[in-house]
């Protein structure tokens, strides 16, 4: 399991039976350990969001955590002008007409765009977040992320709910 590899406040999170918006930072930082970038940037990762303020406390507790030798940064978006520099894109209100326009411009500008639901994926997107019986689980396309230039091991392929090749 993905859990293991985290900083000591992360894995408190888990243990203490954290809600699902937690554990969804916890995986997001996660993926980010197992997943190759075609673009690389030597100032860190820059993480963005655009979800419901109680998020930001999850994401600001991953502010500078260490994935493969880059600390991680953290910006809440609001609408397309804020993108520039993000690497990663997670949106998690998927019926908001500013997270289409979002996930649109992630994904022409080549950033691993996460969301939810089973058919994120299947309309393009990177991963998706999913409740399968009572676990938070994960699909990816890898066929869109070939295209866009990320490549994924083969042990997060192994841990994901679906596999769109």
């Amino acid at each position: 399991m993905l859990l293991y590899v985290f900083s000591p406040q992360l894995t408190a999170a888990v243990k203490t039976g954290a809600e699902d918006e937690q554990l969804k930072v916890v995986y997001i930082v996660n993926f980010l350990k197992f997943i190759s970038f075609a673009r690389k940037s030597e100032e860190g990762i820059l993480v963005c969001y655009f979800a419901d303020d109680y998020f930001s406390d999850y994401f600001k507790r991953i502010t500078g955590v260490s994935v493969k030798g880059k600390a991680l940064r953290i910006r809440k978006v609001n609408d397309i002008n804020s993108l520039d520099g993000c690497e990663v894109l997670y949106v998690d209100v998927m019926h908001d007409e500013n997270a289409q326009a979002l996930l649109q411009v992630a994904r022409n500008e080549g950033i691993l765009d996460i969301g939810n639901g089973d058919d994120f994926v299947d309309n393009g997107g990177l991963i998706s977040f999913s409740v399968q019986g009572n676990q938070l689980g994960f699909s990816i396309n890898l066929q869109q992320a070939k295209v866009k230039g990320f490549q994924f091991s083969a042990s997060l392929l192994d841990l994901a709910y679906k596999v769109v090749y």
